[in-house]
């Protein structure tokens, strides 16, 4: 396991660009773009609709796909910037 508290912004920038180009990332990108898409489509069918579930199951319902929704749509985004963020890793500007 890789295990970084400094990195060189621009050379983690160049490393994550490739990635992001590889035809396999992109279609897992791809992929977590449509699953969001996919909760945004049933938060509406169940919150416009209500179907058979009603009261706080259809309010814990609505939440949990929102949070999906969200959390799909910001793996999508991801960028370097929020990469190193969320691991901690702070920029050697050295």
């Amino acid at each position: 396991m890789m295990h970084l508290r400094r990195a060189s912004v621009p050379q983690l920038s160049e490393d994550f660009a490739r990635w992001r180009e590889d035809s396999m990332t992109k279609l897992v990108f791809k992929a977590l773009g449509m699953a969001a898409r996919a909760q945004k489509d049933e938060w509406d069918a169940a919150s416009w609709g209500g179907g058979v579930v009603r009261g706080p199951e259809l309010e814990r319902m609505l939440m949990e796909l929102r949070v999906r929704a969200d959390c799909y749509a910001a793996l999508e985004a991801l960028s370097v910037t929020d990469l190193m963020s969320w691991l901690g890793i702070e920029p050697d500007d050295e």
